[in-house]
């Protein structure tokens, strides 16, 4: 009799561990995840050409191509990135990284993308400025710059990101 009942309060105790551990079910309303970010990722400046003084302003667009929305995944309060890269490739030398120096909250959060609409994210580069560090920021010399846009998501898989190219005289 005891070692019925014994053998009935372990079953009934896994049963508990077990199911404390399978995740919670999704409610309806809840968009759908995909492994892989669907979303399509664009960047422009705002001119072709700019002198070393100009500012220059940089635009990410994430657009949801589908049919369905998509639920984006963030780690953090950030949730895009610009750099300004010396050059033609987006491996060249850093000059500038919005980022850099700035401070997230830590908390998973998510945005959904509705079928064929977009996220629009905007900063301004300006030469000479205080950054969030309180350094002035460089100034660019004349040449080709490459401007790339990062869309921030969580996970492993690489982020979406774009870039384009433009130039100072």
């Amino acid at each position: 009799m005891v070692r019925s009942q014994l053998l009935f309060g372990v079953a009934l105790l896994c049963g508990a561990i077990a199911a404390s551990c399978q995740p919670p079910p999704k409610t309806p309303t809840e968009p759908p995840t995909t492994s892989a970010t669907p979303v399509t990722v664009s960047i422009a400046t705002d001119k072709k050409t700019y002198t070393a003084k100009d500012p220059i302003k940089l635009t990410l667009t994430a657009r949801n191509p589908l049919r369905t929305p998509v639920k984006l995944t963030f780690n953090s309060g950030m949730k895009y990135d610009f750099e300004i890269r010396k050059g033609k490739a987006p491996s060249t030398v850093r000059v500038w990284q919005w980022s850099h120096g700035r401070m997230f909250f830590q908390m998973i959060t998510y945005v959904t993308v509705e079928p064929g609409k977009k996220l629009v994210y905007s900063e301004t580069f300006t030469p000479g400025d205080k950054g969030p560090d309180g350094k002035p920021l460089p100034s660019l010399e004349p040449g080709t710059y490459t401007a790339t846009a990062i869309l921030a998501l969580s996970g492993r898989a690489p982020r979406p990101m774009a870039s384009a190219t433009f130039t100072v005289k």
